[in-house]
């Protein structure tokens, strides 16, 4: 790699470490907004449990998430951990 292409990359990557507490505080604020939403829709659980909404996340940290740990939203164990840790993702009906 020639010292032009080295130079290129490292500003990408200094830009990049650079944004990301913004990034991470308009993330909370985004989770924020949602767990608002999902308290005044008032969701209802389903008889069965078919159906019934867990949570919700806005869609950047759905693909960061994505990005980082492949599959990790068709782990039904994933989802139960990130829901504990995020409680303003989780739904008000959710209870596991």
């Amino acid at each position: 790699m020639d010292d032009s292409t080295f130079a290129f990359a490292k500003s990408i990557h200094d830009r990049v470490l650079r944004d990301v507490p913004a990034e991470k505080a308009r993330s909370v604020l985004r989770q924020a907004e949602l767990a608002r939403a999902m308290q005044t829709e008032g969701v209802v659980r389903s008889g069965a449990g078919l159906g019934q909404l867990q949570g919700r996340i806005d869609s950047r940290t759905f693909m960061r998430w994505w990005q980082q740990e492949k599959g990790c939203w068709n782990d039904p164990g994933f989802i139960r951990e990130f829901l504990r840790d995020n409680p303003p993702c989780r739904a008000a009906c959710y209870n596991r």
